[in-house]
């Protein structure tokens, strides 16, 4: 590394952000990281010089600022409802809503849920019926309290079938629009646009029908916001959902402002 100047850092953030189109965020964190990089180069002697250091990262845009007030999308109580007692006939979307419902009252990412929890994965402890799964990001092994939702599809004997996770985001959204959750809303969403002559993907926010924003990624979100505004225990809720610290839960379903409410006769 010898060419690393403020002209250049300027000349590498243009190109991210106006040939490849890659988001302010991400360009950020690249700067951030060479910058990171010319200083422990010029601790190790490298004849870089100092003036990289000159090159100030541009600050937060408006945009960015809009997505940072963006609320997690979940789905309501009343939409879980709707869902379960949707009248469904086409049996590829029977089977989508199963795994759909598993995955909410299990609070596990789509992924997970869809490679753990099978019939040999039930078990009874204490004379209570159980998941036994371990959560792929961390390697999480857990014992999960099944739900009354969950029980009622074991017992009836008739687990759904396997199914790809693209095929499953795919269904999601006609089971979701079928049920009625149709109301617009914005938010930030992967669409896809040509970049150098190259289909790629790149998140924007945009206003569009509900459904189309649901996803496999949506349901460990929702158990955990539903539950949380139902006024479960955080550490009860965590876990199920199998976080580790409070601290991440709450900023997992953007509550970053602390209810002090029922402390209102010592205020």
């Amino acid at each position: 590394m010898h060419e690393l100047s403020a002209n250049k850092l300027g000349e590498i953030y243009s190109y991210l952000a106006n040939d490849l189109k890659h988001k302010k965020t991400t360009i950020q964190k690249l700067i951030t990281d060479l910058i990171s990089v010319g200083k422990f180069a010029t601790l190790r002697g490298s004849e870089l010089g100092t003036h990289f250091l000159l090159y100030k990262v541009p600050t937060e845009t408006k945009a960015q600022k809009a997505k940072e007030s963006l609320k997690p999308v979940v789905l309501t109580e009343n939409e879980i409802d709707a869902i379960y007692n949707l009248e469904l006939t086409k049996p590829y979307l029977i089977n989508t809503r199963k795994w759909m419902l598993l995955a909410i009252y299990t609070a596990q990412r789509g992924s997970d849920a869809l490679r753990t929890i099978k019939n040999e994965n039930f078990k009874l402890i204490d004379d209570k019926l159980h998941i036994e799964l371990t959560q792929s990001k961390v390697g999480h092994h857990m014992n999960i309290p099944a739900l009354k939702r969950v029980k009622e599809i074991y017992e009836s004997g008739e687990m759904p079938h396997a199914i790809s996770l693209s095929n499953f985001n795919k269904y999601i959204k006609e089971v979701c629009k079928e049920a009625g959750i149709v109301d617009e809303i914005t938010h930030e969403k992967s669409i896809y646009s040509i970049v150098k002559d190259k289909k790629v993907k790149r998140k924007k926010i945009v206003t569009l029908p509900k459904y189309e924003f649901i996803a496999s990624h949506t349901f460990r979100r929702t158990f955990c916001t539903v539950y949380y505004q139902k006024g479960m225990k955080v550490r009860e809720i965590m876990k199920i959902s199998g976080h580790k610290t409070e601290r991440v839960f709450l900023k997992y379903i953007g509550e970053t402002d602390v209810d002090y409410s029922a402390w209102a006769d010592e205020l």
